[in-house]
């Protein structure tokens, strides 16, 4: 069994595909930014569907994915702010 054979059979096993992924973004001497934050929002959304698949809810990731999500508009955000 090859470790990411093992890895995916592993309890949260997309957050850690998706945390390689995030390091892999931050290694060399420039870090473009366009894929770091598409990485970042991977790994919130990988989050967010463990914790549904263990039949859990968090509102926090909820919210944190829905941040991310670029279809989300710069007023829902700033409105999201402001009521914190």
């Amino acid at each position: 069994m090859s470790d990411d054979d093992r890895a995916a059979t592993l309890p949260f096993a997309a957050v850690r595909v998706r945390l390689s992924e995030m390091q892999r973004a931050l290694e060399g001497p420039q870090v473009d930014l366009i894929v770091l934050a598409k990485a970042y929002a991977a790994l919130a959304n990988a989050m967010l569907e463990d914790v549904q698949r263990a039949g859990q809810r968090s509102m926090r990731f909820e919210a944190a994915c829905k941040s991310l999500d670029l279809r989300t508009t710069k007023t829902a955000l700033q409105r999201f702010i402001a009521d914190t």
